[in-house]
């Protein structure tokens, strides 16, 4: 709830300035707390309705400024954070005093136990994640549904369908990757219903290993440098438009307004604007370019548009046009530079490593990674795409912007096309001069160690079945030496008798205790049949287990008072 007050305070203030600046009071402040509250709820993605047309009907508003959507999201993705850690769910452990506990452990755990653990028969409370941004989402939405109410009347008003898609939707997306990219372990395990999916037996085993494979976050990353690359593209072309309209642009804003106000609400709204200007912009590097009405297109090879109002984004669009120019051809170079970067970071993730061609992935694999790669790039494209754009009216003005499934298909196909042979070069030259891992050959006998090579330069040597290499380590004088030399070293502390094991004529490994001439430890002879866990073994190494507290130091294992 509290993200979503901030996010209408801001609002609020902001539009709240702009009318006691203005000239021009129109419905007095009910109406500017309108109007704030309808750009906040534009945020989330829902639709505005205009009834005070020209043509006396409605028209609607269905692009979504960005960069409006912006701070919403980051309020929100704030509050889920701190939802999970005052939930205990991501604790500070380097930053706790291990020698006190916050309840009295003496070894710094949650609970009053004698080493920091529950009592006996109480079990530690485990904080709950889907529990806490449930909470958060629903106070969320609660807010959202009071504004809903309060704007659903008026000049310009809320859909209320698409206000009960949108929010819901945009609320939960934004509260998930809360919980999935706050520091530390992931806060949501895969679904129950995905698990037991993937567990059936129809489920093909190639799907199965694609989605539980540990190289999907590599490549996830490849598509996530690709969508960059890509909007990157898109903002040095917006970028350059604007300076090679500075004129127009700057024209623009007397031409709508000759109010301070109304040209700082100008101002405002091309910023708010710039975001969809840059996937717009990004679209018309992929090819498919975006619309400005009913049968308008601007792309690389036709640019045409009806009569626009000045508008300063409006004013950096290209001349009309057809054809092919040396521009057209230099935007080629955005979509092949994403698609390059995307091959490599997925043959980073098939060759991990330079030359170790038994630690990657086979060329099927790395096409089939860069595929799944090029997809959910075209994916990304596409929501991108569709949500910049919508309508600004009826009839020509009913489809602004560029077509999602277009984006989405040419951003697919620019990555897949060149990303995928570039993978597979990458791979290849990451993997020069790598031997490839041979089969060690059979025994020759028992005993017999070959040299089997393995890639890197190094030789790995295995041993047959038969009599062990360091059979000297076990033999009767190197554990009479090593005993010596134990002793020496204890300063005392080692009792003065021989392990048991080591007599003359005895071949068996030490801490049996059973050969005929077994030597008597202490003036009591060994037992010949002790066997098994109660059989003594000198070299047995003590127990790490620290003594309780007050009741002084363990007996040894040859104490026999």
């Amino acid at each position: 709830m509290v993200a979503a007050a901030l996010g209408l305070g801001v609002f609020a203030v902001a539009v709240l300035l702009l009318w006691i600046s203005t000239p021009y009071p129109g419905d007095g402040p009910g109406g500017a707390l309108h109007i704030a509250a309808d750009l906040w709820l534009a945020a989330h993605g829902a639709d505005l309705v205009r009834d005070r047309t020209l043509a006396g009907g409605t028209a609607p508003m269905e692009i979504t400024p960005l960069l409006f959507s912006a701070l919403p999201a980051w309020l929100l993705y704030r509050a889920g954070r701190h939802a999970l850690e005052d939930g205990g769910l991501y604790g500070d452990v380097e930053d706790e005093d291990p020698s006190e506990g916050p309840y009295g452990g003496p070894y710094g755990g949650p609970y009053g136990g004698p080493y920091g653990g529950p009592y006996e028969g109480e079990a530690p409370a485990e904080a709950d994640p889907v529990h806490a941004l449930g909470w958060l989402v629903a106070g969320y939405l609660l807010v959202a549904g009071v504004a809903v109410a309060y704007t659903a009347n008026g000049p310009l008003r809320v859909d209320i369908l698409s206000a009960a898609v949108c929010l819901p939707l945009f609320t939960a997306a934004v509260a998930a990757c809360a919980g999935r990219f706050a520091p530390g372990r992931s806060a949501f395990p895969a679904p129950r219903t995905l698990r037991r999916l993937l567990a059936a037996e129809r489920v093909p085993a190639s799907l199965r290993r694609a989605v539980t494979s540990p190289h999907l976050p590599g490549v996830l990353r490849a598509a996530r440098a690709a969508v960059v690359l890509l909007l990157a593209g898109g903002a040095l072309l917006t970028l350059l438009a604007l300076m090679c309209h500075a004129g127009a642009v700057w024209r623009a804003f007397p031409q709508l307004t000759g109010a301070v106000a109304g040209n700082a609400a100008v101002l405002l709204l091309t910023v708010a604007l710039l975001p969809n200007a840059v996937v717009w912009a990004t679209s018309y590097g992929l090819g498919p370019g975006f619309a400005l009405g009913t049968g308008s297109a601007v792309g690389p090879l036709a640019t045409d548009y009806p009569q626009l109002p000045h508008f300063p984004l409006l004013a950096a669009l290209p001349a009309e046009g057809t054809g092919a120019t040396p521009l057209t051809w230099a935007l080629g170079a955005l979509p092949a530079a994403a698609g390059l970067t995307m091959g490599w970071r997925v043959a980073r993730t098939a060759a991990p490593v330079r030359g170790r061609r038994d630690l990657a992935r086979s060329r099927r694999h790395t096409l089939a990674a860069a595929g799944l790669a090029a997809c959910a790039c075209g994916a990304v494209m596409a929501l991108l795409a569709g949500f910049s754009g919508g309508a600004l009216g009826n009839g020509d003005l009913a489809r602004f912007g560029p077509s999602w499934w277009q984006t989405g298909a040419a951003a697919l196909g620019w990555t897949a096309l060149v990303g995928a042979p570039a993978a597979l070069l990458v791979r290849a030259w990451r993997l020069r001069g790598g031997a490839a891992p041979v089969a060690p050959p059979p025994p020759a006998g028992a005993g017999a160690v070959a040299a089997v090579p393995a890639s890197g330069g190094l030789s790995v040597t295995a041993v047959t079945a038969g009599e062990r290499e360091d059979a000297e380590w076990y033999s009767t004088a190197s554990r009479r030496t090593r005993w010596a030399a134990l002793k020496a070293a204890s300063g005392g502390l080692m009792p003065d008798f021989e392990p048991v094991g080591t007599g003359k004529d005895t071949g068996s490994r030490a801490g049996t205790g059973t050969g005929e001439d077994a030597e008597a430890v202490d003036g009591h002879e060994p037992d010949p049949h002790a066997q098994g866990p109660h059989a003594q073994d000198p070299y047995e190494p003590l127990p790490d287990t620290p003594p309780p507290p007050g009741d002084g130091p363990r007996p040894g294992p040859y104490d026999r008072t």
